[in-house]
Formats: structure tokens, C-alpha cells, sequence
């Protein structure tokens, strides 16, 4: 029960009440003191049967002077927790001037911290809360001992329950007759009017509640047994329940969705059920409503959400999960890194991870891979003969060579290396196996043979050039030692390029100064096909699938390999010497420079400059490599040009001691071959795997 009075000293003409549940208004009124209300006056609040039930109370006295605005002399506010629902307890507010003060002019509270209300024993601020247990029982004599001698305003209990259906009936307010306040609506006296048997009406308005099943219920009335997820909400039905908003916390590890409390989540905007993946992650981020109802709950650090991925701080990662901990992909342990593809449960070598001052990691072990003779320059390169600056040259074989004269070409494939050598009457061609077995093979010819000089290696053997009477080209087949014949040229060691089916060469005639691209079968049948005339028979020749490039005596050119149009590459050059072709770019060489030009049209770009003119030369798919007979250096053919911040910086691969030179040279895969020209009456073969 609720009595409002005062202390006698407050002139209150008017007096503003209100009380709510969960912010829908049950009663929000104003009363002119005394010709409407009496001071005191009393309110019953009714309990629903729900422990949780609470009501929150606002009180305000105004002084009321005609031609003049009201002014607010005092106001409380209370929350009411535990109304009882087996007897009636006694809540007293007595307005006091001691108040005035935590008012403003709108009839606000004023009180710090916000919120709470005025104490009228002491005019101090004080916590709102109240819990109706720990308040006095309400005897029936309270409202007129509030008043004493002077008044006549005994109270009939009557009731309006707060959460739940409309009370029996307000209260008579005594010999006057006239409506006491009750919430929840009553009967009203002697002297009021009847508003109804179910009490859900106001001054005879019934809009403002629900009819459900037979029962009428005030707006803001929860379903009894759901009160939290379902109520009267006359807006939207006066007919049933209206399903209160989804998330709303309605128990332990439960939430209102649709309009029934269960247990769930609500997250990302809707109502999830236990154990539910947020969407795009459903391994690492679930409903779990004993954790929260509110977010997603992480999962265990480690679970596995996918191949080599694991939940990682509520997200599916790739990477390990090594005792108890997650590490993402890449992550290093010293020469061990996290690599999922090899395993995710325990650390990986990290071989070729940089370590130390300078250093490598190898199988574990930091280590120098410019001394290392276990991994001499890269991890597992062995270099028995001992690694020095990252590289490591070892003698291949040494078998028989020509009894006199000198090496001049050398081509190798994968499983021989073939060498051309001058030695009068026995010129010839010479092999040896660079499987570890070193056997060697001679294509001496007949003994016409004057020189042999240019080679090229095909998929169907190698290609030479012998001189006799008359320029030959020829094709030997290992193991076979007999050669034969595809064509006649018209001069001695020009350029010679192949491809599977056919040869081509510049057969040019220098007394003449005529010529043109030659090509024929490796078969021998012939016939030879004159492609396109040229003006210079040292110019270097390459094909690829589609083409066939040469240097001319001021250009570069191509025509397709089927025969057709000739076109200019690149122009006003001085005898360029072409080199290798490859998808995007060619490389070639002026005066002892090489230069790489696009196959899509753009300047030259200078690589390098070659002083003093090398001796030997070879080039790979990445690199080129030159010697002056004793040192072996290189430059990667990907750098920008020479001045430029991206020039390929020039690195020495070899020296040869004393005693031993550097012959011709030649790149199989990823090594790079050369003949140890020093050696007589012998083919002493070199590797060096650059890096």
C-alpha cells in the first residue's frame, strides 16, 4: 500500500502521481489537493504471484496560485522490488520542504549521482531501490493516523495488480464519497462511478487494455508463466499476446524469441539456438548460452575447422596448433617455421630461412652456405671438392680426348655433354655421359674431316659442322658412333639451331656475300629450303615454336617457321650477334655488350659490359656466363639496365687454379659445363651449379 502525505508544511494544491512496469505506464494522473484528492491518500499495489515484479513510482507536490504557474515544491521517486503477494506491506512518502531543493522548475529530479531520489528524513540524496519485504505490514487505521484529528479519510484496500490482471476494485474514500486513486482501476465509492467488473478501464476507457481468452488485462501485462516474452500491447492486438522483443533476457541462459522464452542466443540480429555457427564461421564462433546469450562464444583454442585451419581467437586460421598453443602459417621457431602442408601439429625445417650473421638454415641447423661444403650455396648441396663463395665446381670426368688440337663448342643435354675439337685429318666430335659413368664417344668422321667447329643439341642427337673438301652439317646419335650427313653448306662453322624435325643454319657465302636461312630435315633426305636471303652469315640463330630469329649485318629478324613474311625486331644495330629467345624477350649481344630487348616492341636495355672481350660464352633460361680463360662470371638476365638502381649486380663464379683453364662452356638445366682446356689428350669436364 502506497500513503502520500505531508509534513504539514508544504502548501500542495496539486499533486502529479504515476506509476509504471518495464516503462508501460499503469497509471499517470493529475489531482487539484483537495477538491480532487485528499492528502493523505492512499494506492494498492497487488503482487502477480511473480518474485521479480517491480513498480517504479514517481511523486510530485505543486503549489498552485491563480494567474500564476504551478510550482514544483518536492518529488520522489521509488523502485519498488518483492511486492508480497501474502499480505499488504506499507510504503509512506511524505513530502517536505526539506526536498524543495532536488526539484527544478519542470518537476525533474535534480539528485546526484542521477537517479536517485530525496530522503525526507534527512533531505539527502539517497538509491531509489526499495524491496517491499523489508517494509512495515499495512495496518487498516495508517491513512488516518497520518492525518490525525483532522481528518476523515478512512480507505478500503482496494487493489490494481502491478504485471498481471486489473485489481477487484479501488478504494471508497470514506464519508465524502468521492474516487480514492487505484490502480489497475475500481470500483469507486458511494459517490464515483462504476467502471466495470474486471477493473481494466479508466473513467469508462477501455482502450487501453487486452480481452485474452475471457480475461480482460492491462497494456504492459505479461502472459502469465511468460510474462517477460509475451504481453498485452493493445497497439498492436487486443486479442492475444503480442511477442515482446526477441533477445529480451527472460532466464538463465534464455532469451524471448518469438515470443517464448527458451534457451538460446540472440546475436548478429536474431534469435540463435544453442550450439548454432555464426554464419562464415561456423567451427569457432557458436551459440553457447550458459557463456553469454548476448555474443558468440569462441571455441577452444585449436579446434579444427578445416583442412590445416584451427580456431584461432574466435576465427578458423591456417596454421599449427603445437602443444596446447596456435601459431599462424609462417610463424618461426629459430630454423623451424609453422608449414601446415607438412604438419600442423609440430614445427617444420625451415630450409633457406635466413639465420645468424649472414647465415642459412639447413635441416635444422643455421649454418654458411658460402664455406659449407654440406650445402654449398643452397641446402643439400654437397660439394666434396670445397665450397668457396657459395659455389661449388667439381671435375665430372676425365677420359680420352683427340690426341692434338683444341676444343672449340660444347653442348650438352641431360645425359651427355658433346664437345667439338680441330686436330688436322681427325677433327671430330667427342662425348662423354655425365651420369657418373664418364663414358665417352668419338665421331671422328672420315678422315677429309679438317675441322669440326659449331654444334647444336636436339632431342634427336647433335648437330655439328665439319669441314673437308666441302662444308658439311652433320648429326651424330649416341651411342652410335657414325654420323651422317643432313645437308651441304656454303662456309664452315656458321651458327647452327635446331628444334625436333629440322635444322637451321645462316648459309651464307662470304666470297659471293650472298646467302640466306637455311633449313632441312635431321632425317638427311633433304631437301634444303632457303627461307630468307641475308646479308652477314655471323649472326646467331634461334627458333622457337612459331619462329625462326637471326642477326643480320644491322638488324634482328624472324619469319615464321613455316615459311612467310620476314620481320624487323629490332633496327640500326652493328652486326648483332642473337643469343636466346624466350617467351617475352631476346637477348643479344653488340661489340661485347649484351642487351635484352621486349618480343613486344620497347627499347634495348643494356646488361652488361664485357671488358675485355670474353673467350667463351654460354646462356641459360636466367643467367649469362662469360670467361677470359681463367675466371668464370655471370649476370642475371632479369636486372635493369647498367647505371640503373636495378642493374644486375655481376658475380664471379670460378677461378681456376693454377695449371687449369676454362675451355668452352655450355648450360644443361640448372649447371653450368665447361671443358678444362689445359688438359692434352683429354676430355676433363667441369660442373658449377650457380646460385
Amino acid at each position: 500500500m502506497l500513503i502520500v502525505s505531508t509534513d504539514g508544511n508544504l502548501p500542495v494544491g496539486r499533486l502529479d502521481l504515476s506509476i509504471s512496469q518495464k516503462g508501460n505506464a499503469l497509471l499517470s494522473q493529475s489531482y487539484k489537493v483537495p477538491d480532487e484528492a485528499q492528502l493523505p491518500t492512499s494506492i494498492a499495489l497487488v503482487s502477480n504471484g511473480d518474485a521479480t515484479a517491480s513498480a517504479t513510482i514517481s511523486v510530485i507536490g505543486w503549489e498552485v496560485e491563480p494567474g500564476k504557474a504551478d510550482v514544483p515544491l518536492d518529488r520522489r521517486d521509488a523502485i519498488v522490488t518483492q511486492i508480497p503477494n501474502d499480505h499488504v506491506a506499507e510504503l509512506r512518502v511524505v513530502l517536505t520542504a526539506k526536498c524543495s531543493k532536488w526539484v527544478n522548475g519542470d518537476g525533474l529530479p535534480t539528485c546526484t549521482p542521477t537517479g536517485y531520489t530525496c530522503d525526507y528524513a534527512t533531505g539527502n540524496c539517497v538509491p531509489p531501490d526499495i524491496d517491499a519485504t523489508t517494509l512495515p505490514a499495512f495496518q487498516s487505521g495508517d491513512v488516518a493516523a497520518v492525518v490525525g484529528s483532522s481528518g476523515k479519510a478512512g480507505v478500503d484496500a482496494g487493489s490494481g495488480e502491478v504485471g498481471s490482471e486489473g485489481g477487484a476494485g479501488g478504494a471508497h474514500n470514506g464519508e465524502a464519497g468521492s474516487a480514492n486513486l487505484g490502480v489497475g482501476g475500481a470500483e469507486a465509492g458511494a459517490g464515483g462511478a462504476e467502471a466495470g467488473a474486471s477493473g481494466s478501464c479508466t473513467s469508462g476507457d477501455c482502450a487501453n487494455s487486452c480481452s485474452i481468452s475471457g480475461v480482460s488485462y492491462e497494456a504492459g501485462v505479461g502472459q502469465p508463466n511468460n510474462a517477460i516474452c509475451a504481453a498485452c500491447d493493445p497497439t498492436v492486438s487486443t486479442s492475444t499476446w503480442t511477442p515482446q522483443r526477441d533477445g529480451t533476457g527472460c532466464a538463465t541462459a534464455q532469451v524471448c524469441g518469438a515470443g517464448v522464452c527458451k534457451s538460446g542466443c540472440f546475436v548478429d540480429g536474431a534469435f540463435q539456438a544453442p550450439g548454432n555457427g555464426q554464419a562464415g564461421n561456423t567451427k569457432c564462433n557458436t551459440c553457447q548460452p550458459f557463456t553469454s546469450t548476448t555474443a558468440w562464444t569462441a571455441a577452444t583454442e585449436g579446434t579444427s575447422c578445416g583442412t590445416n585451419l584451427f580456431c584461432h581467437g574466435g576465427a578458423c586460421a591456417s596454421g599449427c596448433f603445437i602443444s596446447g598453443t596456435f601459431y599462424a602459417a609462417g610463424a618461426v621457431n629459430g630454423c623451424q617455421s609453422c608449414q601446415p602442408a607438412k604438419s600442423t601439429t609440430s614445427w617444420s625445417n625451415a630450409d633457406g630461412l635466413a639465420c645468424g650473421s649472414g647465415g642459412t638454415c639447413c635441416s635444422n641447423t643455421c649454418v654458411n652456405a658460402q664455406t659449407s661444403n654440406s650445402n654449398c650455396g643452397g641446402c643439400g648441396l654437397a660439394c666434396p671438392t670445397g665450397c668457396s663463395g657459395g659455389e661449388c665446381a667439381v671435375q665430372v670426368c676425365d677420359t680420352a680426348g683427340p690426341a692434338s688440337g683444341g676444343f672449340l663448342a660444347l653442348g650438352t643435354d641431360a645425359k651427355y655433354s658433346y664437345a667439338t675439337h680441330t686436330s688436322g685429318a681427325g677433327a671430330g666430335l667427342t662425348w662423354v655421359s655425365i651420369d657418373g659413368s664418364c663414358t665417352s664417344g668419338v665421331d671422328q668422321g672420315s678422315d677429309e674431316f679438317a675441322s669440326v667447329v659449331s654444334l647444336s643439341v636436339s632431342s634427336k642427337g647433335v648437330l655439328y659442322s665439319a669441314g673437308t673438301q666441302t662444308a658439311q652439317l652433320r648429326i651424330a646419335v649416341p651411342p652410335s658412333t657414325t654420323s651422317i650427313k643432313v645437308a651441304e653448306m656454303k662456309s664452315l662453322g656458321p651458327a647452327i639451331t635446331s628444334d625436333a624435325t629440322s635444322a637451321y643454319w645462316l648459309d651464307f657465302d662470304s666470297s659471293a656475300e650472298t646467302g640466306n636461312v637455311a633449313k632441312a630435315p635431321l632425317s638427311g633426305a633433304g631437301p634444303v629450303t632457303q627461307m630468307a636471303p641475308i646479308s652477314a652469315g655471323s649472326g646467331g640463330i634461334v627458333v622457337d615454336s612459331t619462329y625462326i630469329y637471326w642477326g643480320d649485318s644491322m638488324a634482328i629478324k624472324r619469319m615464321p617457321i613455316v615459311g612467310g613474311t620476314v620481320s624487323t625486331l629490332d633496327s640500326s644495330l652493328f652486326q648483332p650477334f642473337l643469343l636466346r629467345v624466350d617467351a617475352s624477350n631476346m637477348y643479344w649481344m653488340e661489340q661485347n655488350q649484351l642487351y635484352r630487348t621486349s618480343l613486344a616492341g620497347g627499347g634495348d636495355i643494356l646488361l652488361v659490359n664485357l671488358s675485355p672481350a670474353p673467350t667463351y660464352k654460354a646462356i641459360g633460361p636466367t643467367a649469362f656466363y662469360w670467361s677470359d680463360g681463367t675466371v668464370i662470371k655471370s649476370v642475371a638476365l632479369t636486372g635493369g639496365a647498367v647505371g640503373s638502381p636495378t642493374v644486375s649486380p655481376v658475380k664471379t663464379l670460378y677461378t681456376s687454379p693454377a695449371n687449369s683453364n676454362v675451355g668452352p662452356m655450355a648450360v644443361q638445366g640448372n649447371a653450368l659445363y665447361w671443358i678444362n682446356s689445359s688438359v692434352s689428350n683429354g676430355f676433363t669436364l667441369w660442373k658449377l651449379t650457380p646460385n
